[in-house]
């Protein structure tokens, strides 16, 4: 039998991921314990509410198009400049532009030689052969 979801702990979920918290933090909003927080991604009732909120979302018509615009239009004319700042901020972050991490894509070629001194290490580097 499948456990329901309580719908007062579900409405707290909801208003807290609204307001922007960690699904982490939501679930100990609504009353959950600190241990199933831990696993708050795998529990239904974050998922339920995600989904309603991106349902509810699109029904509106606020999609990546309209987040963005909004954004742009912040980051110009916001009234103060922590707003400003906040909206340029996450545009920087929508463009990635504020990440270490280099996408690189591209063929590689190995002398016989190399593949067996690299098949030679990779069980220790837990590397999948691709």
């Amino acid at each position: 039998m499948s456990k329901t979801i309580n719908p007062i702990k579900k409405a707290k979920v909801k208003q807290a991921r609204l307001e922007g918290k960690s699904k982490k933090q939501a679930v100990i909003d609504a009353g959950y314990s600190e241990n199933s927080a831990i696993n708050a991604y795998r529990l239904s009732v974050v998922k339920c509410c995600d989904e309603e909120i991106a349902r509810s979302m699109e029904a509106q018509g606020i999609d990546e198009k309209a987040i963005i615009a909004g954004l742009k239009k912040e980051a110009l004319t916001g009234k103060n400049s922590s707003d400003r700042t906040i909206a340029w901020s996450w545009l920087g972050k929508y463009k990635a532009m504020f990440t270490d991490k280099v996408k690189s894509e591209g063929t590689l070629s190995i002398t016989e030689q190399e593949k067996q001194e690299l098949d030679s290490i990779r069980p220790r580097l837990s590397i999948s052969s691709n």
